[in-house]
């Protein structure tokens, strides 16, 4: 019989392809299996650290995530606003959020927040490689700085 990791315990899963300088990704989410859903599609090319909640996220102290999966399912506040608590804690990931079609229009404020983009449920995991390989690229353009050079355009900035 397996045991399970104690709910409040942050979880780390480990892709044999992943690069050991890589930044994890974090998956944050209150359903376990929303965690090891999302976590699975890209384990093979991240370190993935999964969290119960926001609350655990925040006070991760480890290298910043390069993306962040936030699924906004049972959350207390306004997912927009999580993102925005997000940003400030790790000013450089890529934050996605995984919402319902219900939410659709929280998971929209969430990007204009300064989220990366949203997955509707349900998604494949196809979909979930695809958008952290962008989210990925996105976070090492900001790591670069090159961001704020006013020359490269406005193509990838965050909204302000």
């Amino acid at each position: 019989m397996r045991t399970q990791p104690p709910l409040l315990a942050p979880i780390e899963r480990t892709g044999t392809a992943a690069a050991p300088e890589e930044a994890p990704t974090a998956v944050i989410a209150p359903d376990p299996e929303m965690r090891l859903y999302v976590a699975s599609a890209v384990a093979g090319r991240a370190r993935v650290r999964e969290h119960p909640g926001v609350r655990s996220a925040l006070r991760y102290d480890g290298p910043v995530p390069s993306v962040i999966f936030y699924d906004t399912h049972g959350g207390l506040e306004p997912p927009s606003s999580v993102v925005v608590n997000f940003l400030m804690r790790f000013p450089t990931a890529a934050i996605v959020v995984l919402a319902g079609h219900a939410d659709v229009h929280e998971a929209v404020e969430a990007v204009r927040a300064g989220a990366f983009g949203y997955l509707l449920r349900p998604f494949s995991p196809d979909e979930v490689e695809v958008l952290w390989e962008r989210a990925v690229q996105f976070h090492r353009f900001l790591e670069s700085g090159a961001a704020a050079d006013p020359s490269r355009g406005e193509a990838m900035r965050r909204p302000t």
